[in-house]
């Protein structure tokens, strides 16, 4: 018997008799976190022409700290507001760690692709455009979210199947 409260993982990946998905919460963080990447990404690129423009002559690293952390701050007001609009938590936990993990695979693959010198070019601003505000977001919605599901009294917490071993 699981203590309650506890999330049991194995409810994501479930399916019905007819091949459906038991739980859409993964498909809905999915689409979520897809989303999230697209506007992450739109902040980054409007924001970075526009500290070019009005931070010109300032040193680089000023220019870099800008493009950081203004897009990563309203990623994370982005995070911090669906959180509380959206009933479902757990939707944007899963939101926020899919953008994560695709986040890394993206960089992964960038560092498998090009050579020594476009890296040295180009990895940092990729690093700080879609690294930094992923990392920032999945962080925040997790903190969010256990203390979100430490807020409920014992009887709110919903009940979790227990699975049989064998599946």
């Amino acid at each position: 018997m699981k203590p309650k409260g506890k999330i049991d993982w194995k409810q994501l990946f479930l399916f019905t008799k007819e091949g459906r998905i038991k739980n859409l919460d993964l498909i809905y963080g999915f689409f979520l976190g897809v989303a999230l990447l697209a506007v992450s990404f739109a902040i980054g690129n409007r924001l970075t022409l526009l500290f070019e423009t009005l931070l010109d002559g300032q040193t680089r690293t000023v220019k870099n700290l800008a493009d950081t952390l203004v897009p990563m701050l309203l990623c994370l007001a982005i995070v911090w507001g669906l959180f509380w609009l959206i009933p479902k938590k757990i939707v944007v936990l899963l939101a926020c760690w899919i953008v994560l993990l695709l986040t890394a695979v993206f960089l992964i693959a960038v560092l498998a692709t090009y050579d020594r010198e476009t890296l040295d070019l180009m990895f940092m601003p990729f690093f700080c455009m879609f690294g930094v505000p992923a990392l920032a977001d999945a962080a925040l919605a997790t903190v969010l979210y256990v203390r979100w599901r430490r807020s409920l009294p014992e009887e709110v917490l919903p009940e979790e199947e227990e699975l049989p071993d064998g599946e």
